[in-house]
């Protein structure tokens, strides 16, 4: 007679049902934040704004990287 032999099996992740309702979460938390009328989402824009206008008007001779011309436009937006 033949024995049948069942393997089981550990749950490591997520089936999909779990990522749907993770996915559905996590757009909804990144909804609240990035919505419109919010601070925190006009704060990012002002200093991308300003990254930008200081990287398309800058001086060929004073040449600041991207991640300077970041700290710049933070320092002086920040609103401490």
């Amino acid at each position: 007679m033949m024995r049948k032999t069942f393997w089981r099996r550990h749950e490591t992740g997520m089936s999909t049902a779990e990522y749907a309702v993770g996915t559905l979460g996590t757009a909804t938390i990144a909804a609240v934040l990035i919505g419109p009328g919010n601070p925190i989402m006009q704060w990012v824009q002002a200093v991308f704004e300003k990254v930008l206008t200081s990287i398309l008007t800058m001086d060929p001779d004073s040449f600041v990287s991207l991640p300077e011309a970041f700290v710049r436009a933070v320092e002086s937006l920040w609103p401490w």
